[in-house]
């Protein structure tokens, strides 16, 4: 049974990789480019992706032709983002075990470290002191959620639905 409200970042999706990659949204083409524009990232730059999951924003920015490193604590995660495919003549992530507060990588070693819908996990004094450690200077510290537009009939009626079941706000 899936542990989703663990406070084990290993083992909080434990048995939902599968349906997170199935159902996780991703995210708009044009938040990519705005953070990508606005952080001067190109080609080569180096994005760490914390709390990667499965994989869905790192694919977006190694697409653009960034060099990302995910990082990820839960192996089924890890090892669903590894499987993703990438479109040909892309260089996929790479995908790391580690934690918010514990990414194992050297000092100034990115141009941006990235939290997509997943900060609210982190321990957040020790997540950011780490991502300051790892950040180069006069890089960035990226943290992106997606929202739900509860004006929309489906997603209002959707929100009911997880306010009233904690356990299926984490999938």
């Amino acid at each position: 049974m899936p542990d989703s409200l663990s406070p084990n970042p290993a083992s909080r999706f434990h048995g939902l990789a599968q349906v997170y990659a199935r159902c996780r949204p991703g995210y708009p083409a044009a938040a990519i480019n705005f953070i990508v524009e606005r952080c001067g990232l190109g080609n080569g730059s180096v994005v760490v992706d914390v709390g990667s999951g499965t994989g869905i924003s790192a694919r977006l920015f190694a697409e653009r032709g960034m060099r990302v490193l995910g990082i990820e604590p839960n192996g089924e995660m890890r090892a669903s983002a590894e499987a993703a495919a990438m479109p040909a003549g892309v260089a996929a992530p790479i995908y790391r075990d580690g934690t918010a507060s514990a990414t194992g990588l050297p000092d100034a070693s990115a141009d941006a470290v990235l939290a997509a819908q997943a900060f609210h996990w982190f321990e957040p004094e020790a997540a950011l002191r780490e991502f300051r450690r790892v950040v180069k200077p006069a890089g960035w510290v990226i943290l992106m959620w997606n929202e739900r537009d509860e004006r929309d009939p489906f997603t209002a009626d959707y929100g009911v639905i997880v306010r009233s079941a904690p356990e299926a706000a984490a999938i």
